[in-house]
C-alpha cells in the first residue's frame, strides 16, 4: 500500500497514487490553475503563492480522522534530509515551471507552511509539482520554512533534473529524524504534476 502521492514505488511506474481526501469537496475542475482533479479527491485549502500561476494545495485522504485534540506542532526547519533521483523513461517536468516554484519559494523567506497529519502540501506551476509530505496519521502538525522548502526544491532540481543525460524523472529529500526524534515518511519531492493539462510540447 503507497503511503505517498509521490512515493518511490509509484515513481518508478511513471504514475502517482494522489491521495484520497476528506472534509468537504472541490470543483473537478480549476480553470485558473489550469489543473484536472479527479473527482474523488477534494483540495482542503488552495491559494496563489509568490509569482502569477504558482499555486498552492493542502489535500488530505477521505479516511483521515479527525483528532478532537489539538495537534502537537514541531518546526522541522533545520533538520536535514538524504536526497535520491528517480530514474525513468517518463516525461520529466520542465525545468523553467520548476525554477519558477524555487523563485516563489527562496522570495518567501519569512513564513512556514504547516502541514497537518496525513496532509500533503503541494507547490505547483503548469507542469512541476514540489511536495512536503506529511503522511502518519499519528504525526505531529509539521511547520517548514518555505525558503528552506525552496533551497531543497532547487537542491533536487540541480541534482536529478537539470541535464538531460541525468535520465531522472524527479527525485525526494526524505527526513529521517529531527532532535533525536523519529520522523516517519515525511519527505520532500520534485516531479511533473499529472494533474497539469499539457497542451503544448516542451521546448527545453
Amino acid at each position: 500500500m503507497r503511503t505517498s502521492p509521490f512515493g518511490r514505488t509509484a515513481l518508478s511506474f511513471g504514475f502517482f497514487l494522489l491521495p484520497l481526501f476528506c472534509r468537504g469537496s472541490h470543483s473537478a475542475r480549476n480553470q485558473t490553475a489550469n489543473v484536472t482533479l479527479d473527482a474523488s479527491f477534494v483540495v482542503v485549502e488552495e491559494y496563489a503563492f509568490g509569482i502569477q500561476g504558482v499555486w498552492v494545495q493542502h489535500r488530505e485522504p477521505t479516511n483521515c480522522t479527525q483528532s478532537p485534540e489539538k495537534p502537537r506542532t514541531r518546526d522541522i526547519t533545520p533538520a536535514q534530509c538524504n536526497r535520491t533521483c528517480f530514474p525513468g523513461s517518463f516525461q520529466p517536468p520542465r525545468l523553467s515551471d520548476c525554477n519558477k516554484i524555487i523563485e516563489s519559494l527562496l522570495n518567501n523567506n519569512t513564513g512556514s507552511l504547516q502541514a497537518n497529519p496525513h496532509t500533503w502540501v503541494y507547490v505547483y506551476y503548469e507542469s512541476c509539482v514540489a511536495v512536503f509530505e506529511n503522511p502518519d496519521e499519528d504525526s505531529p502538525t509539521l511547520q517548514y520554512n518555505w525558503a528552506v522548502l525552496g533551497a531543497n526544491v532547487k537542491s533536487l532540481v540541480n541534482s536529478c533534473l537539470s541535464t538531460p543525460d541525468q535520465n531522472s524523472i524527479g527525485g525526494a529529500c526524505v527526513f529521517d529524524e529531527y532532535d533525536g526524534k523519529q520522523l516517519s515518511n515525511v519527505e520532500v519531492a520534485v516531479q511533473r504534476f499529472t494533474d497539469f493539462d499539457d497542451d503544448h510540447d516542451d521546448d527545453e
